[in-house]
């Protein structure tokens, strides 16, 4: 207590002067109309600028809840409409097979790490088994490009082969003649790859969309993989480069894709084997 009275007895002075300020600011500001405007104006803009930092603040700590509940939402408008593109695949029979509209659902994955820079590059996912993940399912990306196909589990966590790695081949279409061949990626450049076994008969275009076949059961037909960038004929075979949709370098969702009947058609395959 005696340091305190020391310490006030010091600085009396000093804090005499700002008692006397702080008076006479209170005069200012209460007699007179416009310098009460100005502080009370002034008073609500930084109170506003407080308030919208607090805001923002907060907005910024609540960025991931949003986001993955926009993610969940996407997931849900995607499998509605992969639903509604079977319906129009099957509306020629008189009998719709329901087990064909609902044949895939899909599974929301954040990207926890992935490889752009290397030959056979992989991505890893925060989702596993506990999920209903299995390796072979495809992977798309939130903008709708085909993105890899799940190689490992565990419990929590699955990596994914993509797209950008040269021991991956995915079936391909050109929407243009529903023409066949695989896309295959062989290094460099991250958002560009090449549309291999093309047969030469056949009139394909820059600017030609590719898309999934949907023979392979990882991916249903019609998921884009990109459009032609470019055809070159050298006599013997088309050189064709696409531009792939997915950015490899920007991923932060992907939808796992679960087709429902896959077990069924491995089933069937495998014994038409032991048949042979």
């Amino acid at each position: 207590m005696q340091s305190l009275f020391e310490f006030f007895y010091r600085f009396r002075s000093l804090i005499l002067f700002l008692v006397l300020e702080i008076f006479c600011g209170w005069m200012v500001v209460r007699f007179n109309t416009y310098q009460s405007s100005s502080f009370f104006n002034s008073s609500n803009v930084l109170t506003g600028a407080v308030l919208q930092t607090k805001d923002n603040v907060n907005y910024y700590f609540k960025l991931r809840s949003v986001n993955n509940d926009l993610a969940e939402e996407n997931t849900r408008l995607r499998q509605q409409l992969q639903q509604a593109s079977q319906r129009k695949l099957l509306s020629d029979e008189k009998v719709a097979d329901t087990a064909r509209i609902y044949q895939y659902s899909y599974v929301t994955a954040k990207v926890v790490s992935n490889s752009t820079n290397k030959l056979s590059n992989y991505f890893t996912l925060d989702k596993g088994t506990q999920d209903g993940i299995k390796p072979g399912m495809g992977v798309v990306s939130t903008k709708g490009g085909v993105a890899g196909r799940v190689k490992n589990c565990s419990s929590h966590y699955s990596t994914v082969l993509s797209i950008l790695n040269d021991k991956n081949t995915i079936d391909a279409r050109v929407t243009r003649g529903n023409v066949a061949g695989y896309i295959e990626w062989k290094g460099g450049n991250p958002i560009e790859a090449e549309l291999i076994n093309v047969a030469k008969h056949h009139k394909i275009f820059e600017g030609d969309t590719i898309v999934t076949s949907g023979s392979s059961g990882n991916f249903p037909y019609g998921v884009i993989i990109g459009t032609i960038k470019s055809i070159v004929d050298d006599g013997k075979k088309y050189n064709i480069k696409v531009k792939l949709t997915t950015d490899f370098t920007a991923m932060s969702f992907v939808y796992v894709i679960n087709n429902k009947m896959e077990g069924e058609k491995e089933t069937l395959e495998e014994k038409s084997l032991k048949n042979k």
